[in-house]
């Protein structure tokens, strides 16, 4: 069998080096490869994540603004951010708990019809050493939400 592949492709001494450089290389870009599609994965899922989040808060927002609105009281922007800020502020199982979790500043009632929830985290996904990329404090996903406030 060794004698069919010499008689196909025979090597010569100068080539033996770099086979052995050129197959460490395609390995290495495999890796990349990998590395990269896995860390893009996984943001993404945390962007879904945090608008599942983002849409529970609305609904629950949404529901103490037609209680406030019931009652006649104003339903300011300061609430809202103030409800939200609650909520999240506890949360209620695993699946909300994120890196630095903020509201963010689209946040509001922008009419007495429905909220607007816009929330902000840091997704830092495992695989990849973060010291080596430009993105070393995580990278920042965003979501919003509605939701009709309902008298």
């Amino acid at each position: 069998m060794r004698e069919f592949w010499r008689q196909i492709a025979p090597v010569r001494s100068s080539d033996r080096g770099n086979i052995t450089i050129l197959t460490i290389g395609l390995v290495a870009l495999t890796l990349a490869l990998v590395l990269l599609a896995t860390t893009a994965t996984a943001v993404h899922l945390e962007r879904k994540r945090l608008w599942n989040l983002a849409d529970t808060v609305a609904l629950e927002v949404a529901d103490a603004a037609a209680l406030r609105s019931h009652y006649e009281q104003d339903v300011s922007r300061e609430f809202i951010r103030g409800e939200i800020k609650s909520r999240i502020s506890s949360p209620r199982g695993d699946q909300e708990v994120f890196e630095q979790l903020s509201v963010g500043g689209a946040s509001a009632a922008p009419n007495s019809e429905y909220v607007l929830v816009h929330l902000r985290a840091i997704s830092q996904p495992g695989p990849v050493p973060w010291m080596l990329i430009p993105w070393a404090s995580g990278i920042t996903i965003e979501a919003e939400a509605t939701a009709n406030i309902l008298d």
